[in-house]
């Protein structure tokens, strides 16, 4: 990747959406966009970490303020692959002719395999016309791969080794029963692709009338299937309820855009989101609620028994 300087419009202060940052958000803004990170395609590997340690910001501080700034002015991010991809690049850093075009097209095999490279490819809106056949030459040839990054292996070998624990575990259960456990039932949601033996805490915690809508028993079906494909299986009934009087609390919008962010954003916990804040001041402890950290006593704490 090139060390080339990048071009920020004059015209950010007077944008609407800018404009109503907050002084965090915008620096967030600002750091993304002068990282050391960035590239000279808009589409390249952000590590929030390095963002906040650049921006000097704290980490907590920076990723929520990052979720915020994505969502308004319509970011990607790839939490998995760690890739971030920024629709309305060109439109700010124009290529000078069609040879230019192809040197910034370039950084593309630095990053990470990602849904989102198919975005891009297909995302000439902001090109110059003399840009365009370029483009699509350049794009008709397949984006390589790049070499995978060190986290990538180390998260395949990981659940490579929980699988092999997971037979193992049901071979052990299967023994000392002395028959196989019954498979899940029909009626359960996608989201619960659990072990079939156990307890179900997902099917067995009702959801809140007040929660009760097709929006939200979407998000929540996500939200759990998220936290399976991350490896923290939600586990205990208690901790559900306690998150659903968050949720209450919030209202159904306001959860359904908490557990959007973090889905985005690979969280295993579900944050407050600017719409509920606004309303009422929270405590720390109403900021996020990671209930797989929390064991049995703790929740019994927490709830005053």
């Amino acid at each position: 990747m090139a060390a080339k300087y990048r071009k920020i419009d004059p015209r950010i202060w007077s944008d609407e959406k800018f404009v109503d940052f907050t002084p965090t958000e915008k620096l967030v803004t600002l750091s993304v966009l002068t990282s050391s990170q960035v590239n000279r395609c808009g589409i390249f590997r952000f590590l929030i970490s390095t963002g906040a340690e650049e921006s000097g910001i704290d980490f907590d501080t920076y990723r929520i303020g990052f979720a915020k700034v994505c969502k308004v002015l319509g970011w990607k991010y790839d939490a998995k692959a760690k890739v971030l991809y920024i629709p309305t690049w060109w439109k700010y850093n124009e290529p000078q002719n069609p040879k230019n075009l192809i040197g910034n097209l370039d950084d593309l095999h630095d990053v990470p395999q990602t849904q989102l490279k198919s975005e891009f490819a297909l995302n000439s809106q902001y090109l110059p016309k003399h840009c365009l056949d370029t483009f699509s030459e350049r794009m008709a040839i397949p984006i390589g791969k790049g070499m995978a990054s060190q986290e990538q292996e180390q998260e395949q070998e990981q659940e490579q080794e929980q699988e092999q624990e997971q037979e193992q575990e049901q071979e052990q259960e299967q023994e000392q029963d002395g028959e196989a456990s019954p498979p899940p039932p029909a009626t359960s949601p996608p989201a619960a692709r659990r072990k079939p033996s156990g307890p179900d805490p997902i099917n067995d915690v009702p959801i809140p009338p007040t929660l009760n809508t097709p929006a939200f028993h979407d998000a929540w079906g996500q939200w759990c299937q998220h936290r399976i494909d991350i490896r923290k299986p939600i586990k205990s009934p208690i901790a559900i309820r306690m998150l659903f009087r968050k949720f209450e609390e919030w209202g159904v919008a306001a959860a359904i855009e908490a557990i959007d962010e973090s889905i985005m954003n690979g969280w295993r916990g579900v944050f407050k989101p600017d719409s509920a804040k606004r309303q009422a001041r929270p405590s720390p402890d109403e900021v996020s609620l990671e209930i797989e950290d929390m064991d049995e006593s703790k929740i019994d704490e927490v709830l005053g028994k």
